[in-house]
């Protein structure tokens, strides 16, 4: 855990000076409020209390937390295993679904945005980023998120990522060594990443 730790922090130092945090966050409607990261030693505290709550598995897959707010809700990344069994995750209000054959499959209590796409460069997925912020946003005032994909690599962190850019207020390699921190395995592919980016200038 200590090299994870180490890792993690150098990934943070060195994203930090090119980017840096900016003071303020705009006035986007996220209602969850939580401290303002201004240090890299901060933003490891709350990666740190992610990392404290267990991992859940569900069927043969296993979710991770990738971030908890203030309020103490959880948002969880996974592969579409986590399907087979998705009310193992406590107090689930929301389900964010991306691959191919998304279809709504889940009735209250909890809610499902599905959103058909592969994980391809040249697929589009910035075009969802304000609607799966809000979706994931008013579902973490309620209760915890799960953000799936096929394997909960590339679509599903990158959906991830952009949700804490917007709620922390954070560069986007900051956003995915956040969740790297919880999910070694989590890696958008280079045209998501490029998007993130893009995300980003748009954001500052």
């Amino acid at each position: 855990m200590a090299e994870v730790e180490s890792r993690l922090m150098k990934r943070l130092r060195q994203s930090v000076p090119d980017v840096g945090l900016r003071q303020s966050v705009p006035d986007v409607g996220l209602r969850i409020k939580m401290p303002k990261p201004k240090t890299p030693e901060e933003i490891a505290e709350i990666c740190e209390r992610a990392r404290l709550q267990e991992k859940i598995v569900l069927g043969s897959g296993t979710a991770d937390v990738v971030f908890t707010a203030a309020n103490g809700n959880s948002l969880y990344v996974g592969g579409c295993d986590c399907l087979t069994k998705p009310t193992n995750i406590p107090n689930l209000s929301g389900v964010v679904s991306l691959y191919p054959t998304s279809t709504n499959q889940y009735t209250p209590p909890f809610m499902q945005l599905s959103i058909n796409i592969q994980d391809w460069e040249g697929e589009n997925i910035g075009q969802h980023f304000e609607a799966t912020n809000m979706f994931i946003q008013s579902h973490l005032e309620r209760g915890n998120v799960l953000v799936h994909c096929q394997a909960g690599i590339s679509r599903s962190v990158t959906i991830a990522s952009a949700f804490l850019m917007r709620a922390m207020d954070c560069s986007a390699d900051l956003a995915v060594a956040m969740i790297q921190s919880q999910r070694e395995q989590a890696k958008p592919n280079d045209g998501f990443m490029s998007q993130l980016k893009a995300y980003e200038m748009l954001e500052s």
